[in-house]
């Protein structure tokens, strides 16, 4: 190795043991930090070994390292002479000590001697790695610096637009992290969304809403109260009702096993029920009960013997005949009305539709007929006195006449007739009379007998 490329090697360890000396690597300093910060590169005989300040003065560290090497070299060269003139030793153990001591010296400087091979290695390749950084850095400066003032631009532009100042700007970046603007950020996007989202949404129901009147937002609030409170009491209602038919269910599930008992009885009491409706007459086209028919037949009797009477009064113009048993359940029960047949026109009609003289002989037949069908079906029966009051004034000449001739005949047995009465005409036909007489002392009765 010659002088020179030795003392360069020794001038790099130098320089860097001493921090005058930065020797760049890729990993350890950018090309923008060391442009940025003035540095000036270094050259040894033409080669490059490395960066220093630009307030530093290369020639001053040049001559500060190099005659820090000469005193180095010059300590050296006095140990050499110092062992070479020290050939004497005063023993041999004197001797083995020097020479392990210089032995160490050697090793020392031997290790020292590879590191700074080392390092000098290590610094040319770093040199070589930073001039291609360099170069490639050189080439992207021009773009850099363009993109630099287009965002200082825009930065300035931001700042105009959003009126702030740029101190205001820099007490904002201190204030908050890069992470709290990604949040920032994310948060105004999604605003934006929801706010792109909720103008859809208006846009859809303006055109769904047309050109409908806006509703009474106040109005709609009342009448939406007052449908929550009226839920709210439909849902009580509701709870008690679910309730309520929760217990029914349960009852219901006991009263199923009873269901088909209780279905006998009702088809039992429908038969039954059936039967008492039609023989009380509560059947519709069917009213005449079971009482009503029965009572027909002795009715029958009764109209029997009453047209014997009936017909000598009237000379055999009418007779009494019972309503038609057909129609009589239609519409109200008429099982025990009367009709009377006419012999002239030879049709039925109602008994309201006779005459006073009429109806007084069809009621004094009609009690005569009774009376004779009591003593025929009970003979423990007597009717041995009979009272008529009135109705003899109603009648002709011809029909009280024969009312009375049937009383005749019927008073020649046994039966005792009384017969109250104002009809003159009568008295005449009566033989046995009680007279009631009126004057102003009170009323007196006297007989008459014929």
């Amino acid at each position: 190795m010659n002088k020179r490329l030795k003392d360069k090697k020794m001038l790099s360890g130098i320089i860097a043991a001493g921090g005058f000396l930065i020797i760049l690597a890729g990993s350890a300093l950018s090309q923008q930090t060391a442009l940025g910060q003035n540095y000036q590169g270094v050259y040894v005989d033409g080669t490059f070994v490395g960066y220093v300040a630009e307030n530093v003065d290369v020639k001053d560290v040049i001559l500060q390292a190099r005659r820090k090497l000469a005193e180095e070299s010059a300590a050296c060269e006095a140990v050499l002479t110092e062992l070479k003139n020290s050939v004497e030793f005063e023993s041999e153990r004197e001797a083995e000590s020097v020479l392990t001591e210089a032995g160490k010296l050697r090793d020392k400087a031997e290790k020292q001697y590879q590191k700074a091979s080392k390092t000098l290695e290590k610094a040319v390749s770093e040199k070589k790695q930073t001039e291609a950084l360099i170069q490639r850095y050189m080439k992207e400066i021009p773009k850099q610096k363009e993109h630099a003032e287009q965002t200082q631009g825009d930065y300035r532009l931001i700042l105009k637009n959003k009126k702030m100042a740029e101190e205001n700007w820099q007490e904002t970046i201190k204030t908050y992290t890069r992470q709290d603007a990604e949040e920032f950020q994310d948060a105004v996007n999604q605003y934006r969304e929801n706010l792109a989202a909720a103008q859809a949404q208006k846009e859809a129901a303006q055109a769904a809403a047309g050109t409908e009147v806006r509703p009474d937002l106040k109005k709609l609030k009342q009448e939406k109260e007052e449908a929550e409170q009226k839920y709210q009491a439909v849902k009580i209602r509701y709870d008690n009702l679910r309730q309520e038919f929760s217990s029914n269910a349960e009852v219901q599930d006991i009263l199923l096993g009873r269901l088909k008992n209780r279905t006998e009885i009702l088809e039992e009491h429908a038969r039954i029920d059936a039967l008492y409706r039609m023989a009380s007459g509560n059947v519709s086209g069917a009213r005449m009960d079971l009482e009503t028919y029965v009572q027909r037949y002795y009715l029958e009797r009764i109209l029997y013997a009453a047209n014997r009477r009936f017909g000598e009064m009237s000379a055999g113009q009418f007779e009494f005949r019972m309503y038609d048993i057909e129609k009589a359940g239609e519409g109200k029960n008429r099982g025990l009305d009367l009709m009377i047949y006419s012999a002239v026109t030879g049709k039925e009609r109602e008994v309201r539709t006779l005459s006073g003289g009429e109806s007084f002989m069809a009621a004094l037949s009609l009690a005569l007929g009774m009376a004779d069908q009591i003593q025929e079906s009970s003979a423990a029966v007597n009717l041995d006195m009979m009272f008529i009051d009135e109705g003899f004034g109603s009648l002709d000449e011809h029909s009280r006449n024969q009312a009375v001739k049937v009383l005749q005949e019927m008073a020649k047995g046994s039966r005792l007739i009384g017969i109250i009465s104002h009809v003159t005409e009568l008295k005449q036909e009566i033989e046995d009379q009680l007279i009631v007489s009126k004057d102003e002392n009170g009323s007196r009765v006297r007989w008459q007998i014929s």
